[in-house]
């Protein structure tokens, strides 16, 4: 009404109709209109809003879908208004002879407008300004794109996109603008986005849950999820779950929501951890590593076997003497015995005699020479060759000591 002021911020005005001005709002005195949307509407003249008098200023407002029976199917405009980031889009007569914008002895543009069509070119003047240039709104139309109204998103490749500098994200008061009409925060991307509706094009992270592991009941695992990454450079948050585990296994997670979160197996078999890692925005899909949790002896077994085949093809000048080569394979042979008959102190102890005779590159720098004292010979000579042996012997005895 006249004398009155009136204030709209995130609305949308859609499906009204008028006999005479303005389908959405018909303006007489001074109005401010901020990141809203108005579609669809129809009157007389000025589908969607008509600026008759007094000072008005929009900035940010998305307006589509608007029609009339005369002139001005998005606005009729009159030198009051201060238009400023605003997007008309089809609107129209339905006669087809009128297109967005009627304007009334001028218009103010404060720039970054755009108008679909050329009916607003005498007014939107600026050098941000676009004329004739498709607005890019989502094929969808009006719909719920979050917040609490219904807008038109953005599609990929509109023109409105980031099309504003950070600086000139403000209304026509220079006050900054910093959400959207649903409370999203702009800008989104390089710049602010015209029109109520800042898109963000989130691609969602990717969750890394490692590979797939073996160890042995009661020794800790240790997962990690470092590899997870999002290609929009946001911070995500890590979310482990157990999903699988033996039956009658007791075994939990700590620390579910850190990049390395660990358990202990409790039983044998097959252990399935879960992933999902989140954005501000998005979670990823989940991502899945398989734990193979064996007993101990057989954990112990395996590596054992590993060590004896690794020993048993060196050539020989890898090794002091064949006779050496043979002797260090028999206590190899004679630990996994003692595993199978259940003697897992005799094990340790035939495993301790191989380790003593590949322990020198890696606790002397070189192998151990004959003679040594209380220190035994190394039957391997190349330093390479124990480190891989002695790797392998060294966790075969702490699974079966019960770990360190």
């Amino acid at each position: 009404g006249i004398g009155t002021t009136l204030t709209v911020t995130g609305s949308t005005f859609s499906e009204n109709y008028s006999a005479g001005f303005g389908g959405g709002i018909s303006s007489f005195d001074a109005m401010t209109i901020t990141n809203s949307t108005f579609a669809n509407n129809t009157s007389y003249q000025g589908g969607g809003v008509y600026v008759y008098s007094g000072l008005a200023k929009i900035t940010n407002s998305t307006f589509s879908g608007n029609r009339t029976f005369s002139v001005g199917g998005g606005l009729v405009m009159t030198p009051g208004l201060t238009i400023k980031n605003t997007v008309l889009a089809d609107n129209g007569s339905f006669n087809g002879a009128f297109g967005n914008c009627f304007i009334h002895l001028g218009v103010t543009s404060a720039g970054h407008n755009l108008a679909d069509d050329n009916s607003c070119a005498s007014g939107f003047i600026q050098p941000t300004d676009l004329n004739g240039v498709s607005a890019g709104l989502d094929p969808a139309g009006l719909q719920d794109n979050g917040g609490l109204t219904k807008t038109f998103a953005l599609a990929w490749g509109s023109p409105a996109l980031d099309a504003i500098p950070v600086s000139d994200c403000t209304d026509v008061n220079s006050v900054a603008v910093t959400v959207d009409q649903r409370g999203t925060s702009r800008p989104q991307g390089a710049g602010c986005d015209m029109g109520a509706f800042e898109a963000s094009f989130n691609t969602p992270p990717n969750a890394e849950a490692g590979p797939d592991q073996g160890t042995y009941v009661g020794n800790l695992v240790v997962l990690d999820g470092s590899a997870s990454n999002d290609a929009d450079g946001n911070p995500i948050t890590f979310s482990w779950t157990l999903i699988a585990r033996p039956a009658g296994s007791t075994a939990v997670l700590s620390n579910a929501n850190t990049g390395t979160p660990a358990f202990i197996p409790d039983l044998p078999g097959s252990y399935v951890v879960q992933l999902i890692v989140s954005d501000p925005f998005v979670a990823s899909a989940p991502d899945t590593v398989t734990i193979a949790v064996v007993s101990t002896t057989d954990f112990a077994g395996q590596l054992i076997v590993d060590a004896i085949n690794i020993v048993a093809s060196l050539p020989p000048d890898r090794v002091t003497t064949r006779g050496n080569q043979t002797a260090l394979v028999n206590f190899l042979t004679q630990a996994l015995a003692a595993l199978q008959l259940g003697d897992v102190g005799d094990a340790i102890k035939k495993v301790q005699d191989a380790i003593e005779r590949t322990d020198g590159c890696v606790l002397r720098g070189s192998p151990d020479p004959q003679g040594g004292g209380q220190i035994r010979q190394d039957y391997l000579t190349v330093c390479t060759d124990q480190a891989r042996v002695y790797a392998l012997l060294n966790d075969a005895l702490d699974a079966l000591s019960g770990g360190l």
